[in-house]
C-alpha cells in the first residue's frame, strides 16, 4: 500500500508541474512574443 501510495503522490506532483511550466510558457509567449520565445528555447 505504501508503494501505490507514492505512486499516486508522485503522479500528482508530475501533473501539477507539468501544469505550471505549461502555463509559464504560454504566459511568456504571450508576453515577450514567439519570436523572442523561439529564440531563448
Amino acid at each position: 500500500m505504501n508503494l501505490l501510495k507514492t505512486s499516486a503522490l508522485n503522479g500528482m506532483a508530475v501533473l501539477i508541474k507539468t501544469a505550471t511550466m505549461f502555463m509559464m510558457n504560454k504566459i511568456l509567449a504571450v508576453y515577450v512574443g514567439p519570436s523572442v520565445y523561439a529564440v531563448i528555447g
